[in-house]
């Protein structure tokens, strides 16, 4: 009888439920942690990936629905090989950087969104990749994972995010196209995207953000 293989997550040693900083300077940490909330008022934190994660980083991917994993992964498989996971989890802080959308703290802490970006040594454009679970989906998560992404990469002189789009990934283009970025249809399926970084108005701190998502008459902008 044919069996599925393990899970990724249940052949690896459970994550600490106390958060870890490890990964990068406490400063940047703390700086890049932004309490928010969606267009429906629910809270949620963005912050740094951490190295403590990586539990959650596969049960978000595991969670997401066939499509929304084909779009971001390229791949319809649930389960990721080792070395994909470690990719993922592969950050310095500089070339190499991943925001999380998190509910929840300490062990009941899960990803309802990823953003991150990759570059060389020497690049100065970077690749985007971004994903949101599929319940939280089109309630302004990915504008503002974006927006977080933008505001990091341009402190790190990174001049321009850029990636690749399935043609048939309308959200994500409807998404690229509210913000701007350039787009370019290929003939293989694929739509070259590119946005410039451009400096924007500091980010708001996390206690003012997070006052306002619990007032009742405030609402999310989702531009």
């Amino acid at each position: 009888m044919k069996t599925s293989p393990p899970s990724l997550k249940s052949s690896l040693p459970a994550s600490s439920c106390e958060p870890s900083s490890a990964l990068y300077p406490r400063q940047i940490s703390a700086e890049w942690t932004l309490a928010t909330c969606t267009t429906q008022g629910a809270p949620f934190l963005i912050r740094p990936l951490r190295t403590d994660d990586r539990d959650r980083e596969i049960a978000f991917i595991e969670s997401l629905s066939e499509d929304s994993r084909y779009f971001r992964m390229l791949s319809p498989e649930k389960l990721l090989p080792s070395y994909v996971v470690n990719q993922l989890m592969d950050t310095d802080g500089d070339k190499r950087m991943a925001f999380v959308a998190t509910t929840g703290a300490g062990c009941r802490e899960r990803f309802i969104g990823v953003v991150r970006y990759g570059a060389d040594a020497d690049a100065l454009d970077a690749e985007l990749g971004i994903a949101v679970a599929d319940d939280w989906q089109r309630q302004g998560i990915a504008t503002k994972l974006i927006s977080h992404l933008r505001q990091y990469a341009q402190s790190r002189g990174i001049e321009r995010l850029t990636g690749m789009v399935l043609a048939k990934n309308g959200r994500m283009l409807g998404l690229a196209k509210q913000l701007r970025f350039r787009t370019n249809y290929g003939k293989d399926g694929l739509v070259h995207i590119e946005l410039d970084v451009v400096p924007q108005p500091p980010h708001v701190s996390s206690q003012k953000s997070l006052h306002k998502c619990l007032t009742p008459d405030f609402s999310c902008d989702v531009s």
